[in-house]
């Protein structure tokens, strides 16, 4: 995981956001 870049990150975020309705998951981290 690590080693993803960055929008990686950001992109899975947006992701589960959009999917589950809630904040970024990277926001909670």
């Amino acid at each position: 995981w690590l080693m993803l870049p960055s929008f990686w990150v950001m992109s899975l975020g947006q992701i589960w956001a959009g999917l589950l309705g809630m904040p970024p998951a990277h926001c909670r981290l």
